[in-house]
This record gives structure tokens, C-alpha cells and sequence, in this order.
């Protein structure tokens, strides 16, 4: 007579759970690395933004506001991302 496990199927609902938490975990990371990534782009557009800032001519004033809004632009975005970044790691240690 084969040896049959009293509690199998608890077994089982274990293992399903701790495979849905590995793929959640996965899921959570691959946001926070895109995250990440889309942070950094904006840090360096910023970076651009402020060099092309600083090479426009004072005779140009509208290139100069034009380029001072598109700054003021990407700093609202850099923030905006910083947030979701924070939150995806937040996911990351809860997943």
C-alpha cells in the first residue's frame, strides 16, 4: 500500500501561494527597475536641459524662457517619478 499524505493538499495550496508570491516579487521588481530607469533618463535630460540653459544668449529671451519652462517641465516629471520609484520599492519590500 503506497504511503499517501494526510495533508497534500495543504501542501499544495502552499506551494501555489508561495509560487504566486515569487511571481509578485518578480512583477514588483521589474517595476521598480523601470522606475528606476525612467528617473535616471530624466536626471540626464535635466542635466542637457541646464548645459542648452546656459548657452543661450540673453538677446534670446524667448529660446531662454522657452528652455526654462521645458526645466521647470522635466523637474515636475523628475519628481513625479521619485514618487512612483519610492512606492514601487515599497512594493518591492511588501512583495
Amino acid at each position: 500500500m503506497a504511503f499517501r499524505f494526510s495533508m497534500q493538499k495543504v501542501l499544495e495550496y502552499r506551494e501555489q501561494q508561495e509560487e504566486e508570491a515569487k511571481v509578485q516579487m518578480a512583477a514588483a521588481q521589474n517595476r521598480l527597475l523601470e522606475a528606476r530607469q525612467r528617473e535616471e533618463g530624466l536626471r540626464a535630460e535635466i542635466i542637457a536641459a541646464r548645459d542648452q540653459l546656459d548657452r543661450v544668449d540673453m538677446v534670446q529671451q524667448g529660446e531662454r524662457w522657452l528652455q526654462e519652462q521645458y526645466l521647470k517641465g522635466l523637474q515636475s516629471d523628475l519628481a513625479a517619478s521619485s514618487l512612483q520609484t519610492r512606492m514601487a520599492e515599497q512594493m518591492v519590500e511588501e512583495a
